[in-house]
């Protein structure tokens, strides 16, 4: 018997441990306009809790880890992030929601970062 569920359909929960796979920077970094793989270097991973709170964890070849935890608030398609590693809240667009992947859009001076995070 095959199982029904589809890797490429939308998942009502975003609950769970994500891996920061790819970046796209557009016209940041010099107008890169492609989707670039993370370093093996560096890594970042986001666990969101059932109960709205998260800790993501930022490791670079050499330095301590990153902690930051918070809650996140999701209204439509924007996740907003409300963490003790900044002062302000960090709105995000959610361009694409999958069981297996996400893509958040960050709007900054430059234009859109692109996030895809996959588990």
């Amino acid at each position: 018997m095959q199982s029904c569920i589809k890797t490429n359909e939308p998942c009502e929960s975003l609950e769970g441990k994500w891996t920061l796979l790819e970046t796209f920077d557009g016209y940041v970094n010099g107008g890169n306009f492609r989707w670039n793989q993370v370093a093996s270097w560096y890594s970042t991973t986001l666990q969101i809790n059932a109960d709205s709170t998260f800790v993501e964890t930022t490791t670079s070849a050499g330095q301590a880890p990153t902690i930051c935890n918070g809650t996140i608030r999701l209204q439509d398609s924007t996740l907003t992030m409300f963490t003790n590693c900044n002062t302000s809240p960090l709105p995000y667009k959610i361009s694409s929601r999958q069981c297996s992947e996400i893509i958040l859009d960050r709007r900054v001076i430059e234009g859109v970062i692109r996030y895809k995070y996959v588990r």
